[in-house]
């Protein structure tokens, strides 16, 4: 499922660069492709935005749409055709909510990635120690 996906998202050609993925698959059997969560840390801005919109058709996926603005993820979730929840809280705080929304995968597309400095892989850490 996560060579698919990974395979999807490489051959989207609109969703721009500076986007990093981290993938939190766990146990999860890899060859079924079902039920997935992803959670898109930045998910109604300009790069998380398209790539929710052009993942939204997609059967059997679950979007997690998150951002600081519930009043945002809440009206771009509704603009969506697939099935997307809405959460509101910082890429810092990511690792209070991991456990709890079990995502698949993470997208941080929430930016500006040169203002990161040294927490440039605080997302990707919290992946693996979840």
């Amino acid at each position: 499922a996560s060579v698919f996906l990974l395979r999807h998202l490489a051959s989207t050609q609109h969703i721009g660069i500076g986007v990093q993925v981290a993938i939190a698959i766990g146990t999860r059997d890899q060859t079924k492709w079902c039920d997935v969560k992803i959670l898109i840390l930045g998910g109604y801005g300009t790069f998380g935005g398209r790539l929710a919109e052009l993942l939204c058709d997609i059967p059997d996926l679950h979007l997690q749409i998150c951002g600081r603005d519930i009043g945002k993820a809440t009206a771009f979730c509704a603009t969506l055709s697939g099935h997307a929840t809405h959460h509101a809280f910082d890429r810092a705080d990511l690792a209070q909510h991991i456990k709890t929304l079990a995502p698949d995968l993470v997208v941080d597309a929430s930016g500006p990635f040169q203002d990161y400095g040294d927490a440039r892989y605080s997302v990707i850490e919290t992946c693996i120690a979840a």
